[in-house]
């Protein structure tokens, strides 16, 4: 899912005002720039904890995502740097930021930045953060490409939620791409995980950040097409962030309308990607295409080599799409047993080494039903109405950038024994946000159990609040009871019996 919005500014009249401006205008993201400058600007002391809680309280409820772009005195290469870092991430995680956004330094080459950025991989996902690692104008793309081949070879620490910002306006300032970002996009590794965008222009001269459409593209906006159309090949699922506070502000809402009718004129165009991608849908490993024969074998094999539960899914989504004849009763007969293993546990899931939150399987979902919507006739209908249930859900509330949310607060109280919090932190929130599974159902049940044991002296608000996020994520994985279960067991053989 792409999401457009704006930034904060320095020169705003106060910190909140550009924000203010994304809720009342529909934006659903939205950046904070920590920027103090002599007079001007503001950093994370001008937001007290009620400011953050409203912040990540307004934003959770008008589905806007959130990122935080480091300040830009923060170098990972400068040992003093740290503490700023830590405000930075503490920031995000205080008003529920999905991403934090940092710059490539490379004046020590890029061996020491990827030794030196190592704490701050560990930090971010441990806060259920995206790292996101910015272009400047003298970065090129092969520097990039080199960059995240050498954080894939990382042994000691998962990089799964680390990927690129591209910002648009450095791409085009790159002397060896200057005046042509197309070019620097194009020359980018398809393997390089491209999670975030900062959007504005120039003339190739300097950094001047002109809103979208009002340089270059304001003549011709066949280079912002093209960019469109490019990362929607990648399945590019993230934030597009106008890094602007212009005058007007209108100038932005312009800019974003644009963009989402580009995004919705290249969409018809672009053909699903088959090859390696950079961020959120990866591919499944087994082919999308079969014979009628060997539909089932290939659900097996892919079983075998897609690990996580949304890499399962999303290989039913796949092939579903890859054929090019309705299913016939038989496959949809193997589908349905298929994804009620998936759907119950009975089919062992692990992680896959990558980051997507809920809001992946929930889309997944609402694109097998749509397809799987298509197949009218009658004895098809019967199997189909069977499917549904086993699906995780597709509900809007699932769909926004940051489903479940509630369980971050949980983890973040105050009045539980810290190695509870620890537990739910790591085993739960973490995992949850980074590659749910029907094993996340489990945990949380586990942890109910006890918390609700004779003799356990946990306060009333925290066990209220962790049944009603169990009862959320029960909802999510469109879990049934034992009882519920063998209803629909019997249920299912009528059919089959009678016909």
């Amino acid at each position: 899912m792409i999401h457009i919005g704006n930034q904060t500014a320095c020169f705003a009249a106060t910190p909140m005002t550009p924000f203010d401006y994304a809720v009342a205008n529909g934006f659903d993201a939205f950046e904070w720039f920590p920027d103090k400058k002599p007079g001007a600007g503001w950093d994370e002391s001008d937001l007290d904890a009620m400011q953050r809680r409203t912040i990540r309280e307004t934003a959770s409820a008008r589905g806007i995502r959130l990122s935080v772009h480091a300040r830009w005195q923060a170098n990972p290469l400068q040992p003093d740097s740290a503490p700023l870092f830590r405000k930075d991430i503490e920031l995000a995680r205080d008003v529920g930021a999905a991403l934090l956004n940092i710059h490539f330094y490379q004046e020590q080459g890029i061996a020491a930045f990827v030794e030196a950025i190592q704490p701050l991989i560990q930090q971010t996902a441990e806060a259920g953060l995206q790292l996101a690692i910015e272009n400047t104008p003298f970065h090129s793309p092969e520097e990039f490409n080199e960059l995240f081949a050498r954080l894939r070879k990382l042994k000691s620490i998962s990089t799964a939620h680390v990927g690129m910002c591209l910002d648009l306006g450095h791409a085009n300032l790159c002397a060896a791409t200057r005046n042509d970002f197309l070019k620097f996009f194009d020359r980018l590794d398809p393997q390089l995980p491209l999670i975030h965008l900062h959007l504005h222009e120039n003339w190739g001269d300097r950094d001047s950040h002109l809103p979208l459409f009002t340089g270059p593209s304001g003549r011709d906006d066949s280079g912002i097409r093209g960019l469109m159309e490019r990362i929607q090949r990648r399945n590019f699922s993230g934030s597009i962030i106008l890094e602007q506070w212009p005058q007007p502000p209108s100038l932005l809402n312009n800019a974003r309308d644009r963009l989402m009718k580009l995004i919705s004129e290249t969409a018809v165009r672009v053909e699903p990607k088959s090859g390696p991608e950079s961020t959120p849908e990866i591919q499944p490993r087994a082919p999308a295409t079969a014979l009628p024969g060997d539909f089932a074998p290939q659900l097996v094999a892919a079983n075998e080599s897609c690990r996580s539960w949304r890499e399962k899914l999303d290989f039913v989504r796949e092939l579903l799409a890859a054929q090019s004849e309705p299913l016939t009763i038989a496959q949809l007969v193997d589908v349905a047993i298929y994804l009620r293993f998936l759907g119950t546990g009975q089919i062992h899931c692990v992680e896959d080494g990558r980051h997507f939150r809920p809001a992946h399987h929930a889309r997944i979902a609402l694109q097998i039903q749509e397809r799987l919507a298509k197949l009218s006739d009658p004895d098809s209908a019967v199997i189909v109405r069977k499917i549904y249930p086993w699906l995780p859900s597709s509900a809007r509330t699932f769909q926004r950038a940051e489903p479940l949310t509630r369980i971050r607060d949980i983890a973040h109280r105050n009045d539980i024994p810290s190695d509870l919090k620890h537990e739910i932190k790591h085993t739960l929130q973490n995992k949850l946000h980074r590659c749910a599974g029907p094993e996340d159902l489990e945990t949380s049940a586990a942890i109910l159990q006890r918390i609700t044991a004779p003799g356990v002296n946990c306060s009333a608000d925290f066990v209220a609040q962790f049944k009603i996020f169990h009862e959320e994520l029960k909802e999510f994985f469109n879990a049934r009871s034992l009882d519920e279960r063998l209803t629909a067991l019997l249920s299912d053989a009528t059919p089959a019996t009678s016909s």
